[in-house]
């Protein structure tokens, strides 16, 4: 299985929100017949977070024509449905085993140790030799398939990336297209270092969301403003909103819940901004605040990188799964239209929300934490370090539970008031452009045409 002729890459990193902004672009393109869209997932485990009945990944499997992952074998495997793509990386779990425990066994032993990785490396081999003979329908030659693909379109902030690396020797010439995989609002206070030579480049064209991002693009990547677009949010187009909201309906029959809840937006812990101790407070004051004073129940969405922890059972409760809280796979906008307010730990989800006419809480302690609370933070009216949705107003911002039960009356209060101040601070940043996703297409199109 080979790339057809005139083949747009679209690279999938740093994580699975790059399609979410992406797509109703991609939508467009499919309307032509000439070009060939296939989506690569250099990271194997991208591969392993896809969600099956997710609406975007449905999607992506109707408007990608072949899907490309390295598997963690290291083979770039193809195949034309993204449910073949668990199925061809699966890991060898004897193999696993095998390690681990032998290894355990002979920690302290060197000559047993030297003696198991030959044994190992030997199997290894063997499988190797059988997998590439099992896989020879689906094993990818890059070098073979270089002269199929006209452009790629991605995500420029992550080119130095490890997995955008293995491709970079294959399509250095070729036209690039960037949009960034989350909403982002880069501003020129965030840039530390210029990220590139001094020079200006012309292979990448890039797609922004706001003005206020412009320096940082031509600073950071080294573009031309003829290289850069201001294009607002693609995916905030309202044409598409309602094509998600209709495709939600057909394919897992949703229809609006009765009763009133709160819409948690969560994030993975663990990371530079959040540890397990903060997290874990975080959601003691959402409890206190929506499970015990308003009485309300709390729907929770997780981020395609999260696994389930634990901590939401720990706090929420497990048998009070479906009564008072649960889990929702539906699409964040389905989950933000019906909602009383959204809360955030951090997350461009509660822009979408502003879209939806539904206003969010950013819940989020940075204080004493070196990498955020420094000379060079971003920091709101009260002088707290801030990440950029709550240092732009696209969200009312909470450290702790008197902020966040405050913000909670004031939205209950008046909500119409509460929604208007940040609708008003979306408007300043990002504009709101007719048949945008259209415009981009055509864009892209008109652009490879001139390349070739």
């Amino acid at each position: 299985m080979q790339i057809k002729e005139n083949t747009l890459l679209f690279l999938c990193l740093p994580n699975l929100g790059i399609i979410d902004n992406w797509l109703p672009v991609l939508w467009e393109l499919k309307k032509n017949k000439e070009i060939n869209l296939v989506c690569v997932f250099p990271n194997p485990k991208l591969v392993a977070h896809l969600d099956f009945d997710s609406v975007l990944i449905k999607l992506a499997n109707e408007v990608f024509d072949k899907f490309i992952f390295q598997s963690n074998h290291g083979e770039w495997l193809i195949t034309s449905e993204i449910s073949e793509t668990k199925k061809l990386n699966n890991e060898n779990k004897v193999d696993s085993f095998f390690q681990k425990k032998l290894f355990l066994i002979a920690k302290n032993i060197p000559l047993v140790r030297r003696l198991i990785r030959n044994t190992e490396n030997y199997f290894n081999n063997i499988q190797r030799k059988r997998r590439a003979n099992h896989l020879k329908e689906n094993v990818l030659d890059w070098g073979a398939n270089k002269g199929q693909v006209t452009g790629i379109l991605y995500d420029v902030y992550t080119e130095k990336k490890q997995f955008s690396k293995v491709l970079k020797d294959y399509f250095t010439d070729l036209p690039k297209f960037s949009m960034h995989h989350g909403i982002d609002i880069a501003a020129e206070k965030e840039l530390k270092d210029t990220g590139n030579s001094g020079k200006t480049r012309n292979d990448v064209t890039a797609y922004i969301f706001s003005e206020t991002s412009r320096s940082f693009y031509k600073k950071r990547y080294g573009l031309s403003d003829d290289h850069i677009k201001i294009v607002g949010i693609p995916r905030h187009e309202p044409e598409w909103l309602d094509f998600i909201i209709q495709k939600e309906k057909e394919i897992h029959n949703y229809s609006p819940p009765k009763e009133e809840y709160v819409f948690l937006i969560s994030r993975p812990t663990g990371g530079s901004e959040v540890s397990i101790e903060r997290r874990l407070k975080s959601l003691q004051d959402i409890k206190r605040v929506v499970l015990d004073q308003l009485n309300k129940k709390i729907i929770v969405k997780l981020h395609p990188k999260e696994q389930k922890e634990g901590l939401y059972e720990e706090v929420f409760g497990e048998e009070n799964y479906r009564v008072k809280w649960e889990y929702s796979n539906l699409h964040s906008i389905v989950l933000g239209d019906h909602c009383l307010f959204a809360i955030a730990f951090t997350s461009g989800v509660v822009i979408d929300m502003i879209v939806r006419d539904t206003p969010s809480i950013e819940l989020l302690d940075l204080k004493g934490i070196p990498k955020f609370d420094n000379a060079e933070a971003l920091r709101d009216q009260n002088g707290e370090p801030v990440l950029m949705y709550r240092y732009f107003g696209l969200a009312y911002g909470a450290s702790d539970y008197t902020a966040l039960k405050k913000h909670t009356e004031t939205i209950l209060q008046n909500r119409s008031a509460a929604l208007q101040v940040l609708k008003k601070n979306y408007s300043a940043l990002f504009p709101l452009k007719k048949n945008i996703n259209m415009k981009i297409a055509e864009d892209i199109i008109s652009k490879l045409e001139t390349e070739h």
